[in-house]
């Protein structure tokens, strides 16, 4: 049971599924809740149970914060910027 991934794969869907139902009233009551925890600059750790998740807080746009889940180019990025970056693969691993 060195590296159960059935075991992380469910935990994962488990900690996705409760963060995803959150709203941002209660993302932000648990980033508070654990505020102590900070992991690098305005990065911070929270645990949900017996687990820790590292949480990366990226600042949103006012038109982004507007829209919502879309995937509309608002910027007016060329194509192939956005392709670069969406085909990189990641330079470290984290689950």
């Amino acid at each position: 049971m060195k590296n159960d991934i059935t075991r992380r794969r469910k935990t994962y869907h488990t900690l996705n599924t409760h963060c995803a139902q959150c709203d941002d009233r209660q993302l932000l009551a648990l980033l508070a809740k654990n505020k102590g925890t900070r992991v690098y600059n305005d990065n911070q750790g929270i645990r949900l149970g017996r687990n820790n998740i590292f949480v990366k807080k990226i600042p949103v746009t006012q038109l982004e914060y507007d829209n919502p889940h879309s995937t509309n180019n608002h910027y007016r990025l060329s194509t192939p910027l956005i392709l670069r970056l969406a085909l990189q693969p990641p330079q470290e691993h984290a689950f």
